[in-house]
């Protein structure tokens, strides 16, 4: 998969957070948090989608690391333990399923 954001890497959000906060030189925990948080929450207004609401029937993405928290998880950039796309498991323990 290529990156949607840039020409380089595979378009593993947590790693594009990464690439921002270190170009920005983020260094304190609510920084971090603000990066992770613009690649994901925020980031549906870069392509018109500005609402977030979970009703039924939404799409369901969800990725599970092991972390302490956010600002733990964004420099460490662990291995993904589960990804959830579109409601199906996709990839478990860092090896993809599909």
């Amino acid at each position: 998969m290529r990156d949607l954001w840039s020409p380089y890497g595979d378009g593993d959000i947590l790693q594009i957070a990464l690439g921002f906060a270190r170009l920005h030189g983020l260094r304190r925990d609510e920084d971090l948090t603000a990066a992770v948080e613009l690649a994901t929450r925020r980031a549906g207004s870069f392509v018109g989608r500005e609402r977030h609401d979970l009703v039924p029937g939404c799409r369901a993405d969800v990725v599970l690391v092991a972390a302490e928290n956010v600002p733990d998880a964004l420099p460490r950039a662990p291995v993904r333990s589960l990804v959830i796309a579109g409601g199906r498991v996709v990839a478990k323990d860092g090896e993809v399923l599909v």
